[in-house]
């Protein structure tokens, strides 16, 4: 007897959160497989028993197949839901005969460096880089391309563990640190991704593969900020046009990135520096867009992420239009803290809330708790989300958050 239909998501967490209910909405049962290290379990919110009909805590893709086999689920699909689970996905596809990209190209989608030799041998501009084991490698590196140099762990994510560095001591810090703590996927490196700083904007350009090719779906301008605490620290994220300077050429090579790295179903999301020689990719994400970007699209555009990905998947292309259109502009903006303390007040939510383009917020702290300067992403206090039919009404906001949100520390 053929057993219940299954989609299995390997770790369903923060904007891959909403494949649950796409999966469910399919009347399929959604699998949940939890793959994340010990470090982030305390961190981020799981799926339930309500929202997955199983959770796993498992690691091995033949065990997983295993599993479900003798829970009776006839599985159709598997599909990573953030960084950790990308590997992980593709591998227990191919054991249960499924869709998933190429395996050949699994590693470079998440080692940077094997990712650049990939992009480079298919003809792409990349960043100089090295791995470094030792500080005669960082050196000799230095040595060669000048400063500042970058310094990344090899597969980190979420420009966590990223450090600009402009002379040696800050090299050599930054070295020691990337070898001395596990990085966001609680693995500890024996050598640190040097490469040269690249100048210019940066661009995140989102793709969306199926067996009709690839295909760009959207478009945003990031800004970080370089802080006493972090070096690459998100400010904001604003939509932008095809018709944004340098998004064409972008897209461009965003298409031919994914193609290089064999991303064959689903999303990609793409960073991009517009240097004066041309886009420069930053690094590739083999999946849905972080920061809830996907959940914005699919209230502010004619595409849902997530539908398409389980098309991709399930039948092998969407059931969507294109190119997609946006009927709203949006953006997101962080809000990072500045002095170690206590905090005292809050400022500023009221002011936020009455913005003609504001959407939602996230709140992380509140009065009384402890605060430290933000270092990343996880450490930012308030993201707020923003949604208008007129992109300077967004982009004008953004800015009114940052000038509006203020922590009083003690």
């Amino acid at each position: 007897m053929e057993g219940r239909s299954a989609v299995v998501l390997v770790d369903p967490i923060l904007s891959g959160r909403g494949l649950i209910d796409a999966v469910r909405r399919r009347g399929h049962a959604a699998v949940a497989v939890i793959n994340l290290p010990e470090s982030l379990l305390g961190h981020v919110a799981l799926p339930s028993d309500e929202e997955c009909e199983l959770v796993l805590y498992e690691r091995e893709a033949e065990r997983i197949a295993g599993l479900v086999r003798d829970r009776g689920y006839d599985v159709r699909a598997v599909i990573s839901g953030v960084e950790p689970g990308v590997i992980l996905a593709d591998q227990l596809a191919h054991r249960l005969g499924l869709r998933h990209n190429e395996l050949e190209t699994l590693a470079a989608r998440r080692d940077k460096y094997e990712m650049k030799l990939r992009a480079r041998a298919a003809g792409l501009r990349c960043a100089r880089a090295r791995r470094c084991f030792d500080e005669q490698d960082l050196a000799s590196f230095a040595a060669e391309v000048g400063y500042p140099v970058v310094l990344k762990t090899p597969s980190g994510t979420a420009s966590i563990g990223v450090h600009r560095c402009d002379d040696w001591e800050r090299l050599r810090a930054g070295f020691a640190a990337i070898l001395s703590e596990p990085d966001l996927m609680g693995q500890r490196a024996d050598h640190a991704l040097a490469e040269e700083y690249l100048r210019g904007g940066e661009l995140v350009v989102d793709t969306f593969s199926d067996e009709r090719g690839v295909r760009v779906t959207d478009l945003w301008e990031y800004r970080k900020l370089e802080t006493a605490a972090g070096s690459f620290v998100y400010y904001d994220t604003v939509q932008v046009p095809p018709s944004h300077p340098g998004a064409a050429a972008a897209g461009d090579y965003a298409v031919a990135l994914v193609a290089a790295l064999g991303v064959r179903y689903g999303a990609a999301h793409c960073e991009i520096k517009l240097t004066p020689e041309g886009p420069v990719m930053v690094e590739l994400n083999a999946r849905l867009a972080g920061g809830r970007l996907p959940e914005m699209m699919r209230k502010t555009s004619t595409f849902d992420p997530y539908e398409a990905t389980l098309d991709a998947y399930l039948d092998g292309a969407a059931r969507t239009e294109w190119p997609v259109r946006a009927l709203r502009w949006a953006a997101s903006a962080c809000c990072q803290i500045e002095r170690a303390g206590r905090v005292r007040a809050i400022h500023g939510l009221d002011e936020i809330l009455r913005l003609p383009s504001y959407d939602s917020h996230r709140l992380t702290v509140q009065v009384g708790d402890e605060v430290a300067p933000t270092e990343s992403i996880w450490g930012v206090p308030l993201i707020v989300w923003l949604a208008h039919p007129e992109r300077e009404v967004v982009a004008r906001d953004a800015a009114r958050v940052h000038a509006c949100f203020a922590l009083e520390v003690a």
